[in-house]
């Protein structure tokens, strides 16, 4: 019995250098308020709006590669562009993990090689996890790294491995066992903090006796409550030998109590800031009060200057900011609401938050401005300050002036209908920007929608190319959609595998087709795009292609054909009889074929 041809609808799926670039891109936005009162916050009277700037754009921002691609991302060794996609898949499980050159203009160069080793498990017992690409880093290819991650569970914990360039493969790096978290320290040592299960802050100096102590020994009290461990949640250290300590104290506090809802006994104690320096004892730090305490939590210090250092948290959602200012802790306003993403300090002693609601500078003196930016969903820094941002549907660049410049980023290469949502800016260290983006592609003919990943570029050239998890290339040039001003709409009907017979008579497509004689003049053939064998369909107008698209989307189980606008390379001419699906006999296929 003939089987048709697996059909698929061809699965879709430069600027000056900056120094010191570090991008931030949340894999979702902030997590929502914990109550309605998070977004009840009062804007200051000191805030300001810096002017929108006029739109100029010295280079557009092009689709590199668009399609069908889960974990699409880009990836910079310090000489060479990388785009990958897919992950290492547990033993027995489909996937593959596919990587692939940028050329200068955007072209992507799909070299076999550069995937040698990565299918191989990372080490003996990991067979069974599936492993994402994380990193790239080093130089290629003397010194080229690639780190794989898989994230772990309540039941499995994470795993790391890191694979380098070695004879002509990705081998894998053994591991060392992991040094303890640490900091530097005076006189060249480090500070190690205590391990879990200690009910107050304790530390150890590496190489011991290198350097002072810290001792948290004055904080000491009876335990309120059994059980319960000191959380540390920032540190800071000052060249003095100073530090300065924040986390969940136990027992410390006349209003102690069990702590954040639902976290169990580790939440219980109250969050505080300790401070000791050499040769006195650490004292609690007398922070802004805040209602209720127990819903405190502390995350971070910034240090701007020698006499102001800051110390974000959030209370319920609501942001919480205290500055001290060399003697003493007081509230500061803020202008922003929820979380903060990211903080830092420029060189002349601001600081930058990038909040939920957008991005915000508090001057040394004081006052707040908000940078002219509506929904800020990623933001590239350099030198502490933000230099590129995605802001809605467009990439924004900061200029030495301070002044933002916008670029409109374009709609996706192989959809007219969809929206590109942009999630995460990448920018090497030449300065290369990079947007990540995706949509669902739906269409009409289709029982349900597909996700669709891409990769932008500001200054690529190149015509966009298409990725696809379907076995052979994985990334191939591709015609776009075909629009009404198509004066060559073609439809791409299915892919025709490699050992199917010369002359495959399609039986399912002309069933589907049998009697549909409104599309006759529509000429059937066998195209070739970049290797790939596909059944096509040359039409007068794209309403007749949109039909036939139609008809072979509802008449062939799990097909979903396109119509695109293109001249292709036609490798046969397939005459069939619309009105009774036979094949003319010129054409038919041998007696007996398959």
């Amino acid at each position: 019995m003939k089987r048709e041809l697996t059909v698929a609808a061809l699965a879709l799926a430069a600027c000056q250098r900056p120094q010191k670039i570090t991008e931030d891109h949340p894999a979702s936005p902030a997590s929502p308020p914990l109550s309605a009162s998070a977004d009840t916050d009062t804007t200051p009277s000191t805030l300001t709006i810096a002017p929108p700037h006029a739109t100029t754009a010295e280079a557009k921002v092009s689709v590199v590669v668009e399609g069908h691609c889960p974990e699409l991302d880009v990836g910079f060794f310090d000489n060479a562009t990388v785009i990958h996609y897919g992950h290492v898949p547990a033993t027995g499980e489909p996937g593959r993990l596919v990587l692939a050159w940028v050329k200068d203009d955007g072209a992507i160069d799909e070299d076999p090689n550069l995937a040698k080793g990565l299918m191989q498990k990372p080490s003996a017992g990991n067979g069974f996890l599936p492993l994402d690409l994380v990193g790239v880093q080093g130089t290629w290819p003397d010194h080229a790294t690639l780190s794989l991650y898989f994230e772990g569970g309540e039941r499995v914990g994470s795993i790391s491995e890191t694979l380098a360039w070695k004879a002509g493969q990705w081998q894998v790096v053994p591991q060392s066992a992991p040094e303890p978290p640490s900091i530097p320290w005076l006189a060249g040592s480090k500070l190690v903090p205590a391990s879990d299960g200690i009910a107050y802050p304790s530390f150890q100096v590496v190489p011991a006796g290198a350097a002072p102590t810290p001792s948290f020994a004055a904080l000491h009290v009876k335990r309120a409550v059994d059980d319960c461990d000191f959380q540390q949640a920032a540190i800071l250290t000052r060249p003095s030998g100073e530090l300065f300590l924040a986390g969940r104290f136990c027992g410390i506090f006349p209003t102690h109590t069990d702590g954040l809802e639902g976290q169990g006994i580790y939440a219980r104690g109250e969050a505080g800031v300790a401070r000791w320096a050499p040769g006195g004892p650490a004292r609690l730090e007398a922070i802004p009060a805040v209602t209720p305490h127990k819903d405190l939590v502390l995350d971070d210090f910034l240090e701007a200057s020698p006499s102001a250092l800051y110390l974000f948290g959030t209370v319920l959602g609501r942001p919480y900011l205290a500055l001290h200012d060399g003697e003493s802790w007081s509230a500061v306003e803020t202008p922003y609401k929820g979380n903060v993403r990211r903080h830092e300090r420029d060189k002349d002693g601001a600081i930058w938050v990038f909040a939920r609601d957008g991005l915000f500078r508090r001057a040394p003196e004081g006052a707040w401005s908000r940078e002219p930016l509506d929904d800020v969903s990623s933001v590239a820094w350099a030198d502490g300050r933000p230099v590129w941002a995605l802001a809605g549907q467009t990439l924004a660049r900061r200029g030495d002036d301070g002044q933002w410049t916008r670029t409109v980023v374009p709609g996706p290469a192989f959809s007219t209908s969809a929206k590109l949502e942009l999630q995460a800016l990448s920018v090497s260290a030449h300065g290369d920007v990079w947007v990540r983006a995706a949509y669902e592609e739906k269409r009409p003919e289709w029982p349900r929608a597909e996700t669709r990943n891409a990769l932008l570029r500001l200054g690529a050239t190149h015509a966009p190319t298409r990725c696809e998890v379907a076995a052979g290339p994985s990334f191939s040039g591709w015609p776009p959609p075909a629009t009404a001003a198509c004066t060559d709409p073609v439809a791409i009907l299915a892919r025709v595998s490699k050992s199917a017979p010369a002359r495959y008579d399609f039986p399912q497509t002309r069933a589907a087709l049998r009697g549909h004689v409104e599309l006759l003049g529509t000429e059937f053939v066998e195209i070739e795009i970049d290797g790939k064998r596909l059944l096509a369909a040359k039409v007068k107008s794209v309403e007749i292609g949109n039909r036939l698209v139609d008809i072979v989307s509802h008449g062939v189980a799990g097909t979903r054909p396109e119509l695109v606008c293109a001249q292709p390379k036609v490798t046969r001419t397939i005459p069939f009889d619309l009105a009774t699906g036979a094949l003319t006999p010129e054409h038919a296929p041998p007696q007996g074929s398959e």
